[in-house]
């Protein structure tokens, strides 16, 4: 005897939506609803946020403070603190592929802050670079790779280009009352920066 054959039941749901994300980044969608009366109501709104955060601006997103050892990066949206991924953020000195050493890093907001494991000592110019899926947005969007623009640092002492260093010279005695009959002495200065001229003057006039 043949097992009888149940014929197969399609279930539709009432309603059906389709949302096709293309150039866009939010799209509201109203809500619907009625009162007591059967009319229509406003309702409320659904955002939905499907594009990957990218930096603010290229050209002034990475900034670099006094400590030379903090670096902000500014992106287009806020961030998930618990996204980030330290091993998928790199800061390199151009025409280096050695990443330099990175204590920690942290986002509030939009700013992704790199606290680097010794301060930048060497001027030049300097970058950070995100690998993919280095972090996310608040909406759970990872982020595709970026690199920052080149920010000038002029080393440990000075400043970058929008923080530039003193322009007023240092003096300091040399020698301590030693006596030599060396005529090319060696003189050690510390606390200077790469690329300053130091000048030498005799019996302390300048």
């Amino acid at each position: 005897m043949k097992t009888p054959q149940i014929p197969k039941r399609t279930i539709q749901s009432r309603y059906s939506l389709s949302l096709t994300a293309l150039s866009l980044a939010l799209v509201s969608l109203g809500g619907c609803g009625g009162g007591s009366s059967g009319g229509g109501g406003s309702g409320g709104g659904i955002t939905i946020d499907t594009l990957p955060p990218t930096l603010q601006s290229p050209s002034s997103s990475l900034a670099i403070d006094n400590d030379k050892k903090t670096l902000s990066v500014k992106l287009s949206e806020n961030i998930s603190p618990s996204s980030l991924v330290k091993d998928r953020i790199s800061v390199f000195k151009d025409g280096s592929d050695t990443p330099l050493s990175i204590d920690s890093v942290s986002s509030s907001g939009n700013i992704i802050t790199i606290t680097l494991a010794n301060p930048i000592s060497s001027a030049g110019k300097y970058y950070v670079k995100f690998e993919k899926w280095a972090f996310s947005d608040i909406s759970g969007n990872r982020n595709e790779p970026l690199t920052t623009e080149l920010d000038t640092i002029t080393g440990e002492g000075g400043g970058n280009e929008n923080n530039p260093p003193s322009e007023t010279p240092s003096i300091a005695l040399v020698g301590g009352g030693s006596l030599t009959n060396d005529n090319t002495p060696s003189i050690s200065v510390s606390g200077g920066v790469e690329g300053y001229t130091v000048n030498i003057y005799e019996g302390g006039s300048k």
